[in-house]
């Protein structure tokens, strides 16, 4: 967390909500175990091609 980490890639549902309450974006790959996981600023993603497009989402919207 203290890391200058710009977007967290993952699959975990407790890491996802710690980086996303401090305003750090979140691609979150789905998996049965973090269906419940709605929180804003985490995104989902089923393979590594979407999860390229979500980067570049974000970069855009940062811009």
């Amino acid at each position: 967390m203290d890391s200058e980490i710009s977007v967290l890639i993952d699959d975990a549902p407790h890491y996802a909500k710690q980086f996303a309450d401090k305003k750090i974006p979140v691609i979150l790959f789905e998996q049965p175990y973090n269906t419940s996981v709605n929180i804003d600023l985490v995104y989902r993603a089923s393979n590594w091609l979407e999860v390229n497009r979500r980067i570049n989402d974000l970069e855009g919207s940062s811009r």
